[in-house]
């Protein structure tokens, strides 16, 4: 039996962040338009930062696919393939999404 480190308190910080408030940091990191990031446009100036946002809000919240979905207007897997697209980001050593994914997570300690 394994037992999740999310389920142990004072190892992982268990607070469920607000969706909400980690979209607003990554706007504000990318300098877009909060409506830009549940637009469709798949310029690359949007794409990222909502690629971005989807796998730190999954990352960082007790939220489902479906339910980031639904938040972002889109279906879930979509979602799980933004969250895929990042994760090669991190697999190929793409350091400024790293650095980016990096600092909009310390912001959102220094928020909490």
């Amino acid at each position: 039996m394994t037992i999740s480190p999310y389920s142990i308190p004072g190892i992982v910080d268990t607070t469920p962040l607000d969706a909400r408030s980690i979209i607003y940091l990554v706007t504000d990191y990318y300098q877009i338009k909060e409506r830009s990031i549940y637009g469709k446009s798949r310029q690359i100036g949007f794409c990222i930062p909502r690629q971005v946002a989807i796998y730190i809000i999954k990352k960082k919240t007790n939220l489902t696919s479906v339910a980031i979905g639904r938040l972002f207007n889109r279906d879930h897997s979509t979602i799980l393939h933004s969250i895929n697209v990042i994760n090669n980001y991190f697999f190929t050593k793409n350091e400024s999404i790293i650095n980016a994914i990096t600092e909009i997570e310390g912001r959102l300690k220094m928020k909490n």
